[in-house]
């Protein structure tokens, strides 16, 4: 009995003595580099105080969670262990945050151009604001908004959109191998968009948001051999309808500069609260995958799934994929139905890298279905192929360049060439 006894005390000892290996209290916390950032935001950030017992999983944390703002270009957290006490020192450098909006993007036939300035940053504080005019093909469009991912300086955020956009939606016959077009409209939308997140852990977060869309549909600006087929089949209904959504997020990625490591799952469904006579109430679901893997130091896996399905035969709310931002090599709303899968896979490798320029080679296939029914899902409606060219200016925030060409493998396009601002996912 006394011999079980020592045992028990022993193993206890030695799971007390390796804790005290693990774990300490915090003396002091130092923070530098920092000249636009405020230091409470900091702070706030890295998930610890002084005088608190931290285990090293929290400095891996603490790490995570600043390079994830991405408003540094480098940080370093050093750790120093003083008489059974930590003092952790953190070093950043900061991105320029402060950043006029020029794009001039191109893909599936379409050229979209947006100018105007945003800052993710604003006076030092994590607060983010911007606006921005887009001329997409010959249509005009404007957006602002606000966001702030640490409200009061919790795990809760708050963001709020105001749009007025004007978009060309051009229908193509599915089941044809080359684009053929069946019919065309103008679709003019006011927008307001709200959400309320929070952060429930490291890895789980849940997003309640309200959208409220006024649509109007027109033949101006459409082409002139698409007016006759508008004029066979007519309008959609002008409308308006009120969204009530919840999101679920779950996984994280992780930025390191121009890698990306991590996975990320997030589904969400919304309720259509129909304001239109004849129009009825729907409701839709949709589901994202993320993956990103660093392979050989600096090279990077990455996949995309999206998913989505509608309840609804309301033309402007069936899902438009195309070569602009979906499935590069074919038109802009090349694929359209109320049903829908998406697969972008890419393997991205630097050939020239730096402090301050990196270019990167991507290697791509991209897959889609979509369909009116859920039971056409089961099929492959376009598939793509090809190669691409990344420009990164890792000191200035989000900077990066892409240029794409795309060999279609199932149907047939000629809008081979996409290039724009940021990965393609």
């Amino acid at each position: 009995m006394k011999k079980s006894k020592t045992v028990f005390l022993l193993f206890f000892l030695v799971l007390l003595a390796a804790g005290s290996i693990h774990a300490a209290v915090v003396e002091k916390i130092s923070i530098k580099g920092n000249t636009v950032t405020k230091e409470y935001i900091i702070r706030n950030e890295i998930g610890f105080r002084e005088k608190e017992n931290i285990k090293k999983s929290d400095i891996k944390e603490a790490l995570r969670r600043l390079r994830n703002m991405d408003i540094f270009s480098d940080v370093r957290l050093r750790v120093k262990k003083v008489k059974k006490k930590l003092r952790v020192s953190i070093h950043v450098t900061e991105r320029w945050t402060t950043i006029p909006i020029l794009k001039l993007s191109s893909g599936g036939g379409t050229q979209l151009i947006t100018v105007g300035v945003y800052d993710p940053n604003i006076a030092g504080h994590y607060i983010e604001a911007g606006a921005q005019y887009q001329k997409l093909g010959d249509t005009n469009s404007g957006v602002f908004w606000f966001k702030n991912p640490r409200l009061f300086g919790s795990r809760h955020g708050f963001e709020l959109q105001g749009w007025k956009t004007n978009r060309l939606r051009t229908k193509f016959d599915q089941g044809a191998d080359s684009p053929v077009i069946t019919n065309g409209f103008l679709q003019t939308r006011d927008k307001i968009f709200a959400a309320y997140r929070h952060e429930f852990s490291n890895d789980f977060a849940a997003r309640l948001t309200y959208e409220f869309n006024q649509d109007r549909f027109s033949d101006r600006l459409v082409p002139d051999e698409v007016k006759p087929l508008l004029s066979a089949k007519g309008l959609p209904q002008d409308s308006e309808f009120h969204f009530a959504g919840l999101d679920f997020t779950y996984g994280q990625v992780n930025i390191n500069s121009y890698l990306l490591d991590g996975t990320q799952f997030n589904f969400n469904v919304r309720h259509g609260f129909s304001k239109t006579p004849g129009l009825s109430d729907f409701d839709e679901a949709n589901f994202s995958f993320r993956y990103y893997k660093t392979l050989f130091k600096n090279h990077t896996f990455a996949q995309r799934l999206l998913a989505g399905g509608s309840s609804t035969g309301v033309l402007q709310y069936w899902y438009y994929l195309g070569g602009l931002d979906r499935i590069r090599g074919f038109a802009d709303n090349r694929f359209a139905g109320r049903y829908y899968w998406l697969s972008n896979t890419e393997y991205r490798y630097p050939v020239w890298k730096s402090e301050s320029f990196v270019l990167q080679t991507v290697s791509f296939v991209d897959l889609v279905n979509v369909s009116e029914s859920f039971g056409g899902l089961a099929s492959l409606s376009g598939a793509s192929a090809g190669v691409g060219l990344r420009v990164f200016l890792p000191k200035v925030y989000r900077f990066t360049l892409r240029i794409d060409y795309a060999q279609p493998l199932r149907k047939d396009d000629e809008n081979k060439l996409n290039f724009g601002v940021q990965q393609f996912f």
